[in-house]
């Protein structure tokens, strides 16, 4: 029987390099890519999955390395994958050849981590972004600077916290950048500068906008009423704005103890899933006739700590629970209503597939399961990590790219 542990906070995943173990061959196709926290459309889900409909077999390990710490998630563009690591007063940010696991470039800058709160681990917690030759990425401190993605020139930079006096939150910098269009969007927090966009070729700011403080949360893109929207959880709120010129279009409230909203809201077109742990729970958000955000339930015992959920036909699952145990939990998007809860596993990330989904746990097993209103039914279990694991997979074409505190792992989950 497997034994899960409690965790606390953080988003997103990743990366380190040492030891190179390569034990086979195979890896992503070149059309497959995965530019930004949450996958091709930023929601956790990837279409045309190429993954077998169940596990026979373990699946088989394509390579792995050590890794340093950091909860930065892994990005691709199809052939190399960047994340982010920490050190005792240093960050790295890594580009591995996705096929056997080798370091392309690495290239690493100080970062004085004195007062952060790494009780549950260093950062860097956000992720980087692919944005055209680029590679935004945003440091634990906020030092945000763009890369080329081919080489690891240093292209320009920023520090949030001295150019812009950003708020940031005392575990870290968490939100992942965003791209828009030829900006990058970033979270800074602070009166008039919620948000800024950046010129991704120069690095010059273009606009800001929000009065709003940051918080963990990475922001996305939903459309909505014929427009696009840039859509973020602050410490308090839900926040609707205009992704061309930072306007706020909407807000509404979302308190949490100490302001730990952390997990991304889910959107399927109509409504709005939005859960946090900390005293707080999850509702719905539906907008009216005219165009306002409305609740349309709220229900306390459904609580996501961080990490993703999975929207499917109607059914949110996700893993509930903080500080206690924490199980898979099936909820009504219509009212609230919890349809089931199962404990084969804990606090877990989830990758959405069709009405499959591949299962993280954080003690490290890999799960691949099918999700209905009914019930859960496990087609898979795969031990991968030993140690504490609170990153989403990152999945191109059958290969399945995984991190923990120490470890990063390519499996193939391909048709067996």
């Amino acid at each position: 029987m497997r034994k899960h542990r409690g965790g606390l906070i953080v988003a997103a995943v990743l990366v380190w390099s040492m030891v190179l173990v390569t034990t086979s061959t195979g890896g992503a196709q070149e059309s497959a890519q995965w530019p930004n926290w949450g996958g091709p459309r930023g929601d956790f889900r990837v279409d045309d999955a190429q993954v077998a409909e169940r596990w026979d077999a373990a699946p088989v390990t394509l390579w792995e390395r050590y890794l340093g710490p950091g909860y930065s998630a892994i990005v691709s563009d199809g052939k190399a994958l960047y994340t982010m690591y920490g050190g005792d007063s240093s960050e790295t940010v890594i580009a591995v050849d996705a096929t056997d696991g080798s370091t392309l470039w690495a290239e690493s800058y100080e970062s004085d981590h004195a007062g952060m709160n790494y009780e549950y681990g260093p950062g860097p917690h956000a992720s980087p972004l692919i944005h055209g030759g680029r590679l935004v990425t945003v440091g634990s401190i906020g030092g945000l600077r763009a890369w080329d993605r081919v080489d690891g020139a240093l292209l320009w930079t920023h520090d949030l916290r001295q150019d812009f006096g950003a708020t940031i939150p005392n575990r870290g910098y968490a939100s992942s950048p965003l791209a828009w269009k030829d900006t990058v969007l970033v979270m800074v927090g602070g009166e008039g500068k919620t948000v800024v966009a950046f010129d991704v070729a120069t690095g010059e700011e273009r606009w800001r906008g929000g009065d709003f403080v940051n918080g963990y949360s990475s922001p996305r893109i939903i459309e909505r009423a014929g427009r696009s929207e840039f859509v973020v959880m602050t410490p308090a709120d839900i926040v609707g704005m205009s992704p061309d010129n930072g306007d706020v279009l909407w807000t509404f409230p979302h308190p949490t103890n100490y302001g730990l909203n952390i997990s991304m809201p889910s959107w399927d077109g109509t409504s709005l899933f939005i859960s946090s742990a900390y005293g707080h729970g999850s509702r719905t958000v539906r907008f009216g006739r005219d165009n306002e955000p409305e609740e349309a339930w709220f229900n306390a015992a459904v609580r996501l700590h961080f990490g993703s959920a999975a929207l499917i036909d109607g059914t949110v699952y996700l893993s509930s629970g903080d500080f206690g145990p924490s199980v898979l939990t099936a909820v009504s998007l219509a009212d609230g209503e919890i349809l089931w809860r199962d404990r084969t596993f804990a606090k877990a990330q989830l990758l959405t597939l069709d009405d499959r989904a591949i299962v993280l746990d954080e003690d490290g097993t890999l799960g691949l399961v099918r999700f209905s209103p009914q019930g859960l039914e496990v087609l898979g279990e795969h031990q991968v990590f030993d140690a504490r694991s609170w990153t989403v997979p990152t999945l191109l074409g059958s290969s399945l790219y995984l991190r923990n505190e120490r470890r990063m792992v390519a499996v193939d989950v391909g048709p067996q």
